[in-house]
Order: C-alpha cells, then sequence, then structure tokens
C-alpha cells in the first residue's frame, strides 16, 4: 500500500466489498524510491503505539477534563476495555459500554464488527476517539471488537 504526504488519508481498507476510508494526520509518512535496478522499495511506515484504556477510566478522565482528555485521546486510534450495556438494531451498528455515571458509544465500522457486539459480553473495542458526542458521553467511530 503506498502512502502519500500530499493528501489526509491514511488508509483505504476493502471490507466486504465496500471500501472505508479512514482519515489520519500526515505523520509518518514514507516515500518510494527506487534502486539502481529500477525496482521500487519501501520504508516501512512508522508505527503509532494504540493508547488502551479501561472504559471507566476514559469516560472519567473526559468529565475530569476535557480539554486534557481530547489532547491525549481525540483522533487517535485507541483500544477500550469494557463491559456492552446497549446494543443498537443493525440498521445503526451502534453500542455502548456503560460505566459509573453514563457510558461510552461506539460505532461500529462495519456489520461484521457489530454482530460482535454481545450486550453483557466484556469486550476491547478499537477505534478513533471522537471525543465528548452530542450525549455528553465520550465515543469511538470506525470500531473493531479486537477481543
Amino acid at each position: 500500500m503506498m502512502y502519500c504526504c500530499k493528501t489526509k488519508w491514511l488508509l483505504s481498507i476493502a471490507i466486504a466489498g465496500c471500501i472505508l476510508v479512514v482519515p489520519g494526520l500526515n505523520a509518518g509518512c514514507q516515500h518510494s524510491t527506487t534502486t539502481s535496478n529500477n525496482t521500487a522499495s519501501t520504508s516501512p511506515p512508522a508505527t503509532t503505539s494504540i493508547v488502551r484504556i479501561p472504559a471507566q477510566q476514559l469516560y472519567d478522565e473526559y468529565h475530569s477534563d476535557k480539554a486534557q482528555a481530547d489532547l491525549r485521546y481525540k483522533e487517535k486510534t485507541i483500544q477500550v476495555t469494557g463491559v456492552i450495556t446497549e446494543v443498537s438494531d443493525a440498521s445503526h451498528q451502534e453500542f455502548s459500554m456503560g460505566v459509573n455515571g453514563g457510558s461510552i458509544e461506539f460505532f461500529a465500522s462495519s456489520i461484521t464488527a457489530f454482530v460482535k457486539a454481545v450486550k453483557g459480553k466484556t469486550v476491547t473495542a478499537q477505534g478513533i476517539c471522537q471525543g465528548i458526542s452530542l450525549n455528553g458521553n465520550p465515543s469511538l467511530a470506525y470500531v473493531s471488537i479486537v477481543s
């Protein structure tokens, strides 16, 4: 896969016949180089560490200092572990993890990810942190369940 610094799109993934485009930053951009025998070689892209956090801690951090939590998590890939307490119908592909004081909202990246969301099950969900939603809860988009 080629990465280009001139665009703001970091990754395109084909999922079940659909294209999911994940917006990203230009960090870690690598350019292709040509060797003397005209074969292209590409430096491996820089890896970004994924923040792993319990659902309650993410909720507490957002409700104690939203600005600091945004700096730490917003628009970054994070993994949140907790118990699924609500699951929407398949057309919305949303689920929530309940915590003391509220919940964290998740918007699944695909129906495949959504069907793994089972009420009462403890899971680790990975997605892009969107900050505080209109409902006043932390939210993640482009979510998949990783365990």
